[in-house]
């Protein structure tokens, strides 16, 4: 499935030196997936050598959209 990124996403992901990559890899292989009550958004949550990553995302008709990366 496509992956688009919000503005906000993509400023996180460059001052937390986060790449799309990184983003691929852990909404693939996610240690928890929590749906945020009353919104269709979910949280990814993941490991990355002892770092601990969240990304917000949306799934749209044909594609997931990142809100912002934790």
């Amino acid at each position: 499935m496509e992956i688009k990124y919000s503005g906000h996403a993509i400023m996180r992901m460059k001052q937390r030196g986060i790449t799309d990559i990184i983003i691929k890899h852990l909404l693939k292989y996610p240690t928890i997936v929590i749906k945020v009550p009353s919104r269709q958004r979910f949280i990814a949550i993941g490991k990355l050598k002892e770092r601990k990553i969240k990304i917000v995302y949306s799934k749209e008709e044909n594609y997931l959209k990142i809100i912002s990366v934790m």
